[in-house]
């Protein structure tokens, strides 16, 4: 089937178009989001990349200890529901925090309990946003599907990564904050007509017997289990790196917000190139692939660690993007084929906590090792941590093995 024909095909459902309506509208807010809140935290008044940490930190931390009930929350309220709940209250919330920096009035003692609640209504997202896509087009689409729906919330991510720095710079972080919030609450109402296509399950068990029977499915997945105990490692380097690292070395080395929406505004135009990527080919063993496209990450990491001209860590971070992206559709692709339906919400939300679990740990120490030991130490030993975490899942026979022939 042609790339036309293919398009063509997913467009004549509606339920689809709606679906990528809402996660493109989302994500142009979500452009503008790790800018503005970065440089918003680094302009309070005694502010430091240990501020910024500690905001990323518990939002991570308050993510990943929430999303092995997500999953199961999703389930009984819903997973359509839960997506579009999610997103309406969390847009809500944005927007009393953008009013706290539009007025001048935050402070990172104030954005911690926003942080922490953010954390819990994305653990009820994550676990729920990919179990819709099997529910608005055909099994055989799956891919084609995940690939479009990547293109679409990354070009809108290219778009308000694109305008960040100008408005962050321009009019103040509060007003991006305001947008971001805007988007989720129009994406939520978009999901929120979905929701007669994922009813609420009702099993009759106990939270603690959905969460063990999650658990068991997970386990019984072994590739699976690999790949997430390998990411948990990759995103403790990488958040450290990029959510904190990245932002004080465009302060202190480059021309600060506009440098950095500069490096975020490429690598997402990497995410793009890897949506379309994705989009293509059909590889026999996904996660060799997928694995191995993920190596790009340490090379953008390595490049902010020599310092390189801005114009070569935006070149790492293009193809940094493009491996993510093409891991992402392939990964998601294979958990909607090779996991069972009525178990898929719990196995994304141990998914999701098993590869966050180290996140905040990473935001955490990035400021401090940084402030200790200097920022090229930082940035060196996440590009190593991630590099040994790669090599240590690729190398596992169930992922290198692992077929697209079922």
């Amino acid at each position: 089937m042609n790339v036309l024909q293919s398009l063509r095909e997913l467009w004549g459902h509606r339920n689809f178009r709606k679906f990528l309506a809402a996660r493109i509208i989302s994500n142009l807010g979500n452009g503008m989001a790790p800018t503005a809140l970065a440089f918003g935290i680094l302009e309070l008044q005694g502010a430091t990349a240990k501020s910024l940490s500690l905001v990323l930190a518990v939002q991570s931390f308050m993510l990943v200890v929430m999303l092995p009930f997500g999953g199961v929350w999703a389930d009984r309220i819903g997973r359509a529901r839960a997506v579009a709940g999610s997103d309406v209250v969390l847009g809500a919330l944005l927007m009393v925090q953008a009013s706290l920096f539009i007025t001048g009035t935050a402070t990172v003692v104030m954005l911690v309990p926003f942080a922490a609640i953010f954390g819990v209504l994305h653990a009820i997202w994550y676990p729920a946003f990919p179990t819709l896509t099997p529910t608005v087009v055909p099994e055989g689409q799956l891919q084609s599907a995940n690939s479009v729906v990547s293109a679409g919330s990354n070009g809108a991510y290219i778009s308000g990564a694109a305008v960040a720095g100008v408005l962050v710079a321009g009019f103040g972080a509060g007003w991006a904050m305001a947008f971001d919030a805007l988007t989720f609450l129009v994406a939520g109402l978009l999901v929120w007509s979905l929701r007669t296509l994922t009813p609420r399950t009702r099993t009759g068990n106990s939270t603690l017997t959905d969460l063990k029977t999650g658990w068991g499915e997970f386990r019984a997945n072994r590739w699976v289990f690999i790949i997430v105990v390998a990411f948990a490692f990759i995103i403790m380097g990488f958040q450290g790196a990029n959510g904190v690292l990245g932002p004080v070395l465009m302060k202190q080395e480059f021309d600060g917000a506009k440098s950095w929406a500069f490096i975020a505004t490429i690598e997402s135009i990497g995410f793009l190139a890897g949506s379309l990527v994705a989009f293509r080919i059909r590889p026999r063993f996904p996660m060799r692939i997928a694995m191995l496209a993920m190596l790009a990450m340490p090379l953008f990491v390595f490049t902010m660690a020599i310092p390189a001209p801005l114009a070569l860590i935006a070149t790492a971070a293009f193809a940094c993007g493009m491996g993510m992206d093409t891991f992402q559709v392939l990964w998601i692709t294979a958990l909607q084929k090779h996991v069972p339906s009525d178990a898929l919400s719990r196995v994304n939300s141990y998914d999701a906590f098993g590869s966050m679990v180290f996140g905040p740990l990473g935001t955490a120490l990035a400021g401090p090792v940084s402030l200790a030991f200097g920022l090229q130490s930082a940035f060196l030993v996440a590009a190593a941590l991630i590099v040994a975490a790669v090599a240590w899942g690729l190398l596992h026979p169930s992922v290198w093995r692992l077929s697209d022939r079922m």
